[in-house]
Formats: C-alpha cells, sequence, structure tokens
C-alpha cells in the first residue's frame, strides 16, 4: 500500500496556493498532489523518472506542472518534494539492507553452529559403521561367529540321534572356536555314525548329542581315541543316558 509523508510546510508552500486557485478547491488540489505523489513512488522505489506520456495521462498533471511541482524533461518527469515525501522509503530501505546484512550474519552462524553439531555426530556415525562393517567381516571369515554356529546346525544335522539340541549347540559355541576345532568335531560325529551303523546301535542307544559333546574329542581319531566301547563304558554310558534330562 502507497504512503506519503506530507510535511506541514506543504500547506504554506505557494505552489499548493497556485494549485487550488487554479482547480478550485483545497480538496482538489490536495488530492492531486497525493494521486501523483503515489504515481511516482513506483517510479522512485527504481530510481527512475516518470515517462513523459504516463505522467499526461494523470488527472490535472498539466496543471501541477504548471504550478512548478513537476518538471518534465526529455529523459521524464521529476515530480517536486518526492526526497521528502518518500523519506519513509529511503528509512525502509536503509533498514532492510542492515537487516539482511544481520540476519545473513546469523545465517552463516547458525550454519557453522549446525556443522560443528552434525560433525560429531557424521564421526560417530561412521565409527558405528565401521563397527557393523567390521562385525559382518568378521562373521563372513572363516572362523566367524555366524559361520560357525551355521556349521555347527550342519553337523547336528548328520548326527545320528536328533535329540540334546539346545544343550549341545551351546556346548558347540562354548568350546569351537576355530576352524581346525569346527572340522575336527564334524569328523567326530563321522566317526561317531559309523561306529553306530557298523555295530547296529539302537537308536535309544544312541548318545543324546548333549552327551557327545561333551566327549567329542574322544571321537576325533578312532585309532588312538578312546571310541571303542568296552562292556564297561557302555554300561557308564547308558547309566548316563537313563539319568539325562
Amino acid at each position: 500500500m502507497a504512503r506519503i509523508n506530507i510535511e506541514d510546510k506543504w500547506f504554506s508552500d505557494p505552489r499548493r496556493t497556485l494549485l487550488i486557485e487554479k482547480l478550485g478547491s483545497q480538496l482538489m488540489a490536495d488530492g492531486t498532489a497525493v494521486t501523483i505523489w503515489r504515481f511516482a513512488q513506483t517510479y522512485f522505489k527504481q530510481n527512475k523518472l516518470i515517462p513523459k506520456d504516463k505522467f499526461e495521462l494523470l488527472p490535472n498533471a498539466d496543471h501541477f506542472a504548471a504550478c512548478g511541482l513537476a518538471k518534465i524533461t526529455e529523459e521524464g518527469v521529476y515530480v517536486s518534494g518526492v526526497n521528502k515525501q518518500f523519506d519513509w522509503i529511503k528509512s525502509r530501505k536503509a533498514a532492510g539492507s542492515k537487516g539482511g546484512l544481520a540476519r545473513a550474519k546469523q545465517t552463516q552462524a547458525l550454519a557453522k553452529q549446525t556443522q560443528a553439531t552434525l560433525k560429531p555426530q557424521s564421526q560417530s556415525q561412521s565409527q558405528s559403521q565401521s563397527q557393523s562393517q567390521s562385525q559382518k567381516n568378521n562373521n563372513a571369515q572363516p572362523g566367524g561367529r555366524a559361520t560357525l554356529c551355521q556349521e555347527f546346525e550342519k553337523i547336528y544335522l548328520d548326527y545320528p540321534r536328533k535329540v540334546g539340541k539346545k544343550k549341545g549347540l551351546a556346548i558347540c559355541k562354548s568350546k569351537i572356536k576355530s576352524d581346525e576345532s569346527c572340522q575336527k568335531l564334524r569328523l567326530a560325529v563321522k566317526n561317531y555314525r559309523d561306529y553306530c551303523e557298523r555295530e547296529k546301535t539302537e537308536k535309544r542307544y544312541v548318545k543324546h548329542f548333549s552327551t557327545f559333546m561333551r566327549e567329542w574329542e574322544d571321537w576325533v581319531d578312532p585309532e588312538t581315541g578312546s571310541c571303542e566301547l568296552t562292556d564297561k563304558r557302555r554300561e557308564e554310558d547308558l547309566a548316563y543316558i537313563f539319568g539325562e534330562a
């Protein structure tokens, strides 16, 4: 919305008096001045003169210029008094410029603060990702926990009696820590399975997997280990099997 600052001296300006005489009333003179000043305001903001053809279309523009309130040149029309009537525009521009500079500085400070805040988070996130990737790599490498757990499941599938899985796998995880030990366990299971098939051991006499895991190393080497069951050993095993929960 247009805004005009009319100074008190306008009402004692002889040019106003002349304009009143030409237009026949104070109201008409003041209305004409305000109308032309409001129109000139648009060009004043752009630091331009009013085009002559546009000025001539304004009401009572010829009388306004004849009273010395506007100067018509080849470049355009300069309206007298605009530097005073439009001081508020210059003041607002200056304030806006200062305010814009202040906002720019605030924005820069906020950006720096945000970067300083995000940097430790980014480093923390990077470390977390690095640890996560390291864990994945560790699991993927031979001997990794995930790989060994998968191998334990496969070994259990080869075991001749599917009883005591939970306790047996728990022992696997606590005792078997490397690929080498895992391969020995696989061999021990094979030797025990072959033994049970060769001896035609009844299913009920085959050790629970959890029981086997307590002595699995005895079955790694059938030649030197204690895999051969003597009558006394068989009795001990049977007593243990039937006493096991």
